[in-house]
């Protein structure tokens, strides 16, 4: 599985990309929204995992812009990872096109849920 990870601090990508690596996935890192429309451009991708808070591009926006590049296309599973976690918050990235929601800090098993309900092959047991 191919997941475009979307996130502008370091440190939170380096800790995601290791868990999604453990799921046996492999990571592109976008170091913010500007840089994740360009990769998600590119295409090839199983799975988006997308913060909401970045300083260039918010997560809405991006959101926004890869489904208005799909078109009626094939869409590509685009999920919020963010600390952000009010009901607002989760319409906002409804409304934007998101498919689902995944709370910070993240747990191993939660994402593991996630990229097996998204990607198309079922993510095997963290190593």
């Amino acid at each position: 599985r191919r997941v475009l990870l979307v996130e502008a601090l370091e440190v939170n990508a380096r800790v995601a990309t290791k868990m999604l690596q453990r799921l046996g996935c492999t990571v592109e890192w976008a170091r913010g929204g500007r840089e994740g429309l360009e990769a998600a451009a590119r295409g090839g991708f199983d799975l988006v995992l997308l913060d909401l808070r970045m300083p260039d591009v918010d997560g809405y926006d991006v959101a926004v812009g890869i489904r208005r590049r799909e078109g009626a296309g094939p869409r590509v599973p685009v999920v919020a990872m963010t600390a952000d976690v009010t009901d607002e918050d989760r319409r906002r990235c409804v409304e934007a096109g998101m498919d689902d929601f995944l709370g910070k800090p993240v747990e191993l098993h939660r994402l593991g849920e996630v990229v097996t309900r998204w990607c198309r092959r079922p993510a095997p047991p963290p190593a």
